[in-house]
């Protein structure tokens, strides 16, 4: 009579344990990145706003406008810093289902 080899039912229990482990993991994560409070379209907006600011300097035309995409919407709010039309304040806010998530300001001088 041969003998095989062959793995024991301990062997399996472990390789079964350690698979599961590894998915509860994966599994765990995932579900924080599904829940976060920024998602992926809140990087993409940062990014679009720092494009929206160097487009605005660069035509100087200081007016408030709404900027909306698929995933966000960005208002753009331009007014007088402190009462002078020398300095601008613009603010920039994401919003991600009607929900504000980032506010961004920058002080732009009006050199006209």
């Amino acid at each position: 009579m041969v003998k095989l080899k062959g793995a024991t039912l301990i062997d399996s229990l472990i390789a079964v344990t350690i698979s599961a482990i590894i998915i509860a993991g994966i599994s765990f994560a995932f579900g924080f990145l599904l829940k976060s409070e920024r998602p992926i379209a809140f990087y993409k907006a940062k990014e679009e706003i720092n494009l929206l600011h160097e487009n605005l300097v660069h035509s100087k035309a200081y007016f408030s406008d709404t900027f909306e995409h698929e995933t966000y919407t960005i208002e753009q709010k331009v007014e007088p810093y402190q009462g002078s039309t020398k300095i601008w304040l613009v603010s920039y806010t994401i919003k991600i289902n009607n929900k504000n998530i980032h506010t961004q300001n920058h002080l732009v001088l009006n050199e006209e």
